[in-house]
């Protein structure tokens, strides 16, 4: 009987590793799906920002182009 007691508790230990596998692999999409959105949102803020400069920057360079040649 002990082979069998000691097969069981092996089969036992080999779930446990494969559900600790699986959760940690959930974790991990979890964490890098978290940081990829984070990634992307602060792309869009940038570029966003970006944009606001260049077009601001465009307006104050046409408004001194006007001024200078009136």
């Amino acid at each position: 009987m002990p082979s069998a007691c000691s097969s069981a508790a092996a089969s036992s230990s080999a779930a446990l590793r494969s559900a600790s596998a699986a959760a940690s692999a959930s974790a991990w999409r979890r964490a890098s799906s978290s940081a990829a959105l984070r990634s992307a949102s602060a792309a869009a803020a940038s570029a966003s920002a970006w944009r606001r400069a260049s077009s601001s920057a465009a307006i104050r360079s046409a408004s001194a182009a006007a001024s200078a040649s009136a």
